[in-house]
């Protein structure tokens, strides 16, 4: 289900557009293209984003379905947040953070089976309650156990 060379960058219902990396790097036209699209179509994404920073942790990566997570990675793109940001298709973290064996993630409104999850955050986007969860493998806490 993932390619690592490519990234989710936008959807409308059910319809995906994916975009190859190499495409983003080194401050490109198609990257500032996309700056530009995600500040014009996303601007409450990106404000509503800003809200969860001082409750993400660095270096755990963030696996959202969610159109907030579009505002998530503009933070990333433009180097206000250092977490990989996962935006995925509907429905889909538990199969992905699973096939990536993550130990910690973060998520959007799912949680994840067999991992352990508080709630780090909560705020209102959109007429809806965004809840920011944080998932630990229960896979890892045995390894930390000895086990």
């Amino acid at each position: 289900m993932y390619n690592s060379n490519y990234e989710l960058i936008d959807r409308s219902g059910y319809s995906y557009f994916f975009l190859n990396k190499k495409f983003l790097e080194n401050d490109s036209v198609i990257l500032k293209s996309l700056l530009t699209n995600y500040e014009k179509y996303f601007e409450n994404e990106i404000e509503s984003a800003k809200l969860l920073l001082p409750y993400i942790e660095e270096d755990i990566p963030i696996v959202t379905s969610h159109y907030i997570g579009f505002g998530l990675r503009y933070l990333k793109y433009t180097k206000n947040i250092n977490n990989e940001i996962f935006t995925i298709p509907v429905g889909k973290e538990k199969e992905f953070a699973n096939n990536l064996n993550l130990k910690s993630v973060y998520t959007i409104n799912n949680s994840i089976d067999n991992y352990t999850r508080s709630l780090r955050h909560k705020l209102n986007f959109d007429n809806e309650t965004i809840a920011l969860i944080h998932n630990i493998s229960d896979k890892s806490k045995q390894n930390t156990n000895g086990k």
